[in-house]
């Protein structure tokens, strides 16, 4: 558990920093056109890296900081449908940039899901109601 969410927040990280550093290369290397507003590219991008340091807190202690896993696979699971709604329902999004929602949100599903359930189950063992 501690190395997948230190690996999610390297992973994360290394994202939001090529998306703010680069705006422009993922629509390049998917050959797609280039957005109007790269603001908005680069914004989402700092959101990303916020998360990787979440998800770099919640590996000291996922029992503890359960909380910042439910946000995280929430955003994983809304990120995917959104992408996914985006590109084969409305079709305002080009099918290529389906590949990210794939690499930044598909794959965490499981890994965060399993360290929810544990981190939940031992979060109430250690901390019982009061």
């Amino acid at each position: 558990m501690k190395w997948t969410l230190r690996a999610a927040a390297f992973y994360s990280a290394a994202w939001g920093i090529f998306m703010m550093a680069f705006p422009h290369a993922w629509w390049d290397w998917i050959g797609q056109p280039r957005p109007n507003h790269e603001f908005l590219w680069a914004g989402l991008g700092s959101l990303i890296l916020l998360f990787g340091a979440g998800y770099w807190i919640a590996s000291g202690d996922p029992a503890k900081h359960w909380g910042l896993v439910a946000i995280g696979l929430a955003s994983k699971v809304l990120g995917f449908l959104g992408t996914a709604v985006g590109c084969f329902i409305q079709k305002d999004v080009p099918v290529e940039f389906f590949w990210s929602a794939i690499a930044n949100d598909l794959v965490w599903w499981v890994p965060f899901a399993l360290i929810l359930h544990w981190g939940r189950r031992n979060s109430r063992k250690n901390n019982p109601p009061t």
